[in-house]
């Protein structure tokens, strides 16, 4: 630092400037870090749905089969029921399984999108703060030389 303190205050100034710049630039690389996290949040969700499914479909198989158990003299075909249940839960799951498809794509797309739309962000901001921080350094210049007793010597 300077023992001129206009020196000093525009060292202190610019400092600031090089923060701000360094904050926006953070904040812009954590949006787009997190819109990159949702592809593995999706990834879970449709883990948790699938697991879900096994489940309930788990529980109804007991179900027959506890209705099986309590009815053995039942002319009804618990076969077909065990069939009808995996062939729903086969076709649900087929359901499913398109529809994560579809949104995957989607996100991944979206978050292609995004990635470019920050790319460009960041340029904006490194083109905003160079421009900023060249015309300040200008004024810096102008007034450190107007106000620097030493270039000016009294005559």
């Amino acid at each position: 630092m300077s023992s001129n303190p206009i020196e000093t205050t525009f060292d202190l100034q610019h400092q600031s400037v090089k923060q701000a710049r360094e904050i926006v630039e953070q904040n812009v690389k954590l949006q787009q870090s997190m819109m990159q996290s949702v592809p593995d949040g999706m990834d879970a969700q449709r883990s948790v749905q699938h697991r879900a499914s096994d489940l309930s479909k788990q529980a109804l198989h007991t179900y027959a089969e506890a209705i099986e158990a309590a009815s053995p003299e039942a002319e009804m075909s618990f076969e077909d029921m065990h069939q009808a249940i995996d062939d729903g839960f086969d076709m649900f799951n087929e359901s499913l399984d398109d529809m994560w498809d579809y949104y995957e794509q989607i996100v991944d797309m979206n978050v292609e999108a995004y990635d470019e739309f920050t790319d460009t962000q960041l340029d904006f901001v490194h083109d905003s703060f160079d421009a900023f921080l060249e015309s300040y350094e200008a004024v810096e210049e102008q007034t450190i030389e107007i106000t620097n007793p030493e270039m000016h010597p009294e005559d």
